[in-house]
């Protein structure tokens, strides 16, 4: 037999290089730009639970297969107490103050024309119905799932095999607030992402950090619509506004958080997971792709309507036209007529490109101050000519 004059294998105990955990960021960054902005805007519902499911969920446990590691011991699925998933869940709500404190701050100092460029809640307000409610599940239920399996689940814990704990935890943080490609909220997601990490340590589990990153989301999108949206109409905040924000999340934050550590110190410390030679991924990666062009396709199929109007939509945002509308009723008004003609548009009921020309005439006169008379009664008469149209043939409308 003639020597083999391969390298020999690494041994199975040899943890992945944090390298790894850089290549996998790398391509969730990819992933993102790509797949997840375009089904986003094709149509944002969808494309959420697109993102997590495809673009967070699966590549996490491909990632954890591609190691050699079981992905339930790789990702830290067990379940813990449920009184940890109750504090968890607490700690996301109570934590909110000073996450919002923080993201609040940096939109003061930011241009306004910056503000509306990394507006997030431009993606809440124009859903309605039983979509606003598969929205908020998407954020507030499906987000957190996939984030965490991909940050806290295969990264940091990757991380955590050859990095000392806060070290992995802090760079898990920044790398979890940039994949948000949101300037303006990434302080925020810092802190955010620092907190669900020393949970889940702490823990042992991912589900604390699930249950925590599950509860801002949801408290966010509850406030966002018990306010009817207007969050941020209230001008910038005072600086001792802020700092009283900030501390009384600390205030509350602190004392949960000594508790959920008092109850986790009595947990059995995990055993590093097993490293085996790396399982084939030619099935799992077929399978993912099929999956991820059949739901495309689907899409495509029943929603094309939705798809035109949502490329319509993301063309001419309205965040700064919005503004120029002289007082709250009319603006409401205004925002519910374009929300029944967008989804008349949906129905075919209505042109796309009368929709289009409004929207865009909108658009071009999103700068300035307050709307004149004159630019008022045009904004009507486009509405109501656009509100009596018939069909998918109607005319655009007309004046201005």
């Amino acid at each position: 037999m003639l020597p083999d004059d391969r390298p020999p294998a690494l041994p199975a105990s040899l943890p992945p290089p944090p390298a790894a955990a850089g290549g996998f960021f790398a391509l969730l960054v990819l992933l993102q730009l790509f797949l997840g902005s375009l089904s986003q805007l094709a149509n944002l519902t969808f494309g959420l639970y697109f993102t997590e499911l495809f673009l967070f969920l699966a590549p996490a446990l491909l990632a954890a297969r591609a190691l050699g590691y079981r992905p339930t011991e790789l990702l830290g699925t067990r379940l813990p107490p449920s009184r940890l998933l109750l504090l968890g869940f607490a700690l996301g709500l109570c934590n909110y103050p000073l996450a919002a404190a923080l993201e609040a701050g940096v939109r003061g100092l930011l241009n306004p024309k910056w503000q509306d460029l990394f507006d997030a809640s431009a993606i809440l307000s124009s859903a309605s119905g039983l979509e606003r409610v598969l929205l908020v599940l998407a954020v507030g239920l499906a987000a957190p799932l996939g984030e965490e399996l991909a940050f806290r689940g295969l990264i940091q814990r990757t991380l955590g095999l050859s990095l000392s704990p806060a070290r992995a935890i802090g760079l898990t943080a920044v790398l979890f607030s940039a994949i948000h490609f949101d300037p303006i909220g990434f302080p925020a997601r810092v802190e955010l992402g620092v907190l669900f990490g020393v949970l889940a340590l702490w823990s042992g589990s991912l589900w604390t950090g699930v249950a925590a990153h599950a509860a801002n989301n949801l408290v966010a999108t509850g406030l966002f619509y018990a306010v009817g949206g207007k969050a941020e109409e209230g001008g910038r905040p005072e600086l001792l506004q802020l700092l009283g924000l900030a501390a009384a999340g600390l205030a509350l934050t602190a004392p949960l958080l000594a508790l959920f550590r008092s109850q986790t110190r009595r947990l059995p410390v995990a055993e590093p997971p097993e490293r085996a030679p790396p399982a084939s991924l030619v099935q799992p990666l077929a399978l993912w792709v099929t999956a991820m062009a059949a739901s495309l396709l689907l899409l495509t199929a029943v929603d094309y309507r939705g798809i035109a109007l949502g490329l319509i939509d993301v063309s001419t945002p309205l965040v700064a036209f919005r503004k120029r509308i002289p007082d709250e009723p009319t603006r409401g008004r205004v925002e519910q007529r374009l929300r029944a003609l967008r989804a008349r548009a949906r129905r075919g009921e209505l042109s796309a490109a009368g929709y289009s020309d409004l929207r865009g005439w909108m658009y071009d006169r999103r700068e300035g101050g307050p709307l004149n008379a004159e630019e008022l009664a045009t904004l009507q008469k486009k509405l109501e000519a656009l509100e009596s149209a018939q069909g998918p043939g109607a005319a655009s409308p007309d004046g201005g």
